[in-house]
């Protein structure tokens, strides 16, 4: 009785779907997309995708000897990290304050894509370039 009970309000407190005709109605209404399968060559394509900078990153860093090195001029070249850091502040400040979301015309809309993707790639370099934070580099 009790674990029908707790069932029970846990279905009215979720919102779980009682039966499949519920549920065919929800896909229905659009609420939850229908589950499609993915072919199998996309599976490969994306592992491969994913797979490639991985081992470029095991193979540059830890085999080669070069993370050694480039952490050692990440610190010292600590100062750029934090004006890459302030320059994205003020471009994403800038975009904001301008509506980038509502711009519509095709060349304020490659404007700001080339400018988030200059923000994403400048956040990375700009946390690179703060290794000299990072608990764990030390200087020797």
């Amino acid at each position: 009785m009790c674990g029908q009970l707790f069932s029970h309000s846990l279905r009215s407190c979720f919102f779980f779907p009682a039966s499949t005709a519920n549920v065919k109605l929800v896909t229905d209404l659009g609420i939850i997309p229908p589950l499609e399968s993915v072919p199998p060559g996309w599976w490969v394509f994306l592992v491969i995708i994913t797979g490639i900078p991985i081992i470029a990153w095991v193979l540059g860093f830890s085999a080669m000897g070069w993370g050694r090195d480039s952490i050692k001029f990440a610190v010292d070249m600590a100062d750029v990290g934090y004006y890459t850091m302030f320059g994205i502040f003020c471009t994403m400040s800038t975009l904001y304050i301008l509506d980038f979301s509502y711009w519509e015309s095709k060349c304020m809309l490659a404007i700001k894509n080339t400018l988030l993707l200059l923000c994403g790639v400048g956040f990375l370099v700009g946390t690179f370039f703060m290794a000299a934070d990072y608990p764990y580099v030390q200087e020797r």
